[in-house]
């Protein structure tokens, strides 16, 4: 048993004090008696002339010291140690995803659960305890490290706020075995509403879960497609996560403006269904199918966003000299308009006045490679961007995972003579040559300066690539990759997602749903704050004309799902509701003790007047 204050130990002075009025004689007045009985008793009493008297046997001077000691015990705010408190050493991991905003009881979410318990932990913590605060989602953030300040673990305890995010208290199992060496014990608090799959082994670590089953609709996913006459048909995919069949409506707005409300909903219990808008006539930038009065236990996920974006012709340059390959797999992509040349030398001709989107150079390659839009070299080399490594021979080419080689796992084609192509640090390779002693680059791809560069090491004329039946997909995707002529490559993302975003050479701001903007410091970043839901937009100006870009953040799918099985709970589980904490307060326990003195006086008083 420990203490947490020390300075009632001075009331102990209170106990002479009770016992010297319990020395003190009784002043006596003068009676008649009918009888002497009691004469003896009295007799005593007359023999003493000081104001003290002997100390006589009190059952009340007994019971009123020890009132005043378990008062004193009550102040001193005793406790013992809980069976999960084994060290002076505690790391509090907070788990701030998306899923902890689930109500749990009334207005109360998940979190608003965690943070009470977590504030009682640390409340009745010894004083001279080290406490450290992990939060955790998607990533891992140390809020405290090794303090044994209560009093600021427990306000950065109440600043915590859910997040957008997925993820849980996993995130932050590798910080807390990277803090945990430094100590020879340390306990480890977990509080989640998610299963753990033993990602902190190795430690002492108890698993507050407040996971709640919980009746929960959300709109999983939007889309658009344009019709004919230029009308756009809508869909939605709502999914009815509750045991009862998902009446109502789902409204659709246009900007932020309600457009068309659909038809009555009735989606059976534990299960989905898709929603059709159709023939909207909408001009606007971005969609949102909301649920009308879906009353559910998470408000987040009730609505989801889509962005309307009309395809823009990319203007390409083509050098080559006569590859039907090539030509042929372009003309299959829509929306490239091709110029072609068969001559570099007329390259700065077709290039006078005009600015091309992409650039494409099969073999040959200017003097001067411009300044602006996006690039593919073909066995072509400018010794800058596009360096030639060395010859590598007749080789057999694999695919290496990458935006270019999706559905094109493990693929593999033969090269009759190819080139090494020298990796610059901006790149990724997507094609590769292994032998017994290193690794080729023969295909590259990325972003210099801004724009996207593709390199392929090889002539189409000599391989067998082009047989075969994945080229068209390589082509799309490496067309798919470069031809893009604004700022995204990708409109709708999940929050906490990174998105990739193309400046080029202009300026560019973002604003975020709250209406707060920023400018962005690269010319080609991955963009990641993303955790507001809703509509942000890019603004830059490019040759003198102003342009806007939107995309969307909606809320992950994944933390709406509101069914766990029992299984899931993993190891050391202690349920919150349980309130099992680092030590236990004996306060309350004397206190009602104090009171059960108090009454059993009185009786002894009652009795004996």
């Amino acid at each position: 048993m420990g203490f947490l204050n020390y300075w009632p130990l001075a009331l102990l002075a209170l106990i002479p004090v009770i016992i010297i009025l319990y020395l003190l004689k009784q002043k006596t007045e003068p009676h008649k008696f009918p009888s002497l009985f009691l004469w003896r008793e009295t007799y005593r009493n007359m023999h003493s002339d000081t104001p003290w008297e002997k100390l006589k046997k009190s059952l009340l001077m007994v019971m009123q010291i020890l009132t005043v000691i378990a008062l004193i015990i009550a102040l001193m705010s005793p406790y013992i140690r809980a069976k999960n408190a084994t060290s002076d050493h505690v790391i509090l991991v907070m788990d701030t995803s998306a899923s902890m905003k689930t109500r749990y009881e009334g207005d109360e979410t998940r979190l608003d659960i965690a943070i009470r318990d977590a504030v009682s932990f640390i409340e009745r913590m010894p004083s001279d305890a080290s406490i450290s605060i992990i939060e955790s989602n998607k990533d891992a953030t140390l809020l405290l490290s090794d303090s044994s300040d209560k009093s600021l673990a427990i306000r950065k305890i109440k600043a915590l706020e859910a997040t957008n995010f997925t993820g849980s208290c996993e995130a932050g199992a590798s910080m807390v075995h990277s803090m945990t060496v430094q100590w020879e014990s340390c306990q480890v608090i977990c509080y989640t509403d998610t299963a753990l799959s033993g990602s902190f082994s190795g430690t002492t670590c108890t698993v507050f879960d407040v996971y709640n089953y919980c009746e929960n609709k959300y709109v999983e996913y939007v889309g658009h497609g344009r019709n004919a006459d230029g009308s756009l048909t809508i869909l939605a995919k709502i999914t009815n996560d509750s045991g009862e069949p998902l009446t109502g409506e789902a409204n659709l707005y246009g900007d932020g403006k309600i457009i068309a409300v659909s038809a009555p909903l009735n989606i059976p219990a534990k299960s989905s269904d898709v929603v059709y808008f159709e023939n909207i006539s909408f001009s606007g930038s971005s969609v949102c199918v909301e649920l009308n009065n879906a009353h559910d236990a998470l408000p987040e996920d009730d609505r989801a966003y889509d962005i309307i974006t009309d395809i823009k012709a990319c203007e390409a340059l083509l050098l080559t000299n006569r590859n039907l390959y090539l030509e042929k797999a372009i003309a299959l992509i829509d929306g490239i308009n091709v110029t072609k040349s068969a001559d570099a030398a007329s390259f700065e001709v077709l290039t006078a006045g005009k600015k091309y989107d992409l650039y494409i150079f099969d073999g040959m390659v200017p003097d001067e490679i411009p300044p602006y839009g996006n690039l593919i070299f073909i066995d072509a080399y400018d010794g800058n961007i596009c360096a030639k490594e060395k010859e590598v021979g007749g080789i057999v080419v694999r695919t290496e995972e990458s935006k270019l080689t999706a559905y094109l796992d493990n693929y593999k084609f033969g090269v009759s003579g190819a080139s090494a192509v020298k990796l610059p640090l901006w790149a990724d390779p997507f094609l590769v040559s292994r032998d017994e002693n290193e690794t080729y680059c023969i295909g590259a791809y990325g972003a210099e300066n801004g724009r996207a560069v593709c390199m392929l090491g090889f002539d189409f004329h000599n391989s067998d690539l082009p047989l075969k039946l994945e080229f068209p997909i390589l082509m799309y995707n490496i067309m798919s990759y470069c031809a893009g002529t604004g700022m995204l490559q990708t409109t709708v993302v999940n929050a906490g997602n990174s998105i990739h975003i193309n400046s080029g050479q202009e300026n560019v701001t973002i604003t975020y749903p709250s209406g707060r903007s920023d400018a962005l410091s690269s010319l080609s970043a991955n963009f990641s704050d993303t955790g507001e839901l809703g509509v942000y937009s890019l603004a830059r100006v490019r040759e003198n004309k102003p342009e806007k870009e939107y995309f969307a953040v909606n809320f992950p799918k994944s933390e709406s799902t509101a069914i766990r099985s029992q299984s899931e709970t993993g190891h050391n589980v202690i349920s919150v509701d349980a309130k099992a904490t680092g030590t236990m307060s004996l306060r309350t326990i004397i206190i009602l003790i104090i009171l059960g003195l108090l009454v059993a006086e009185w009786i002894v008083f009652l009795r004996g007047m």
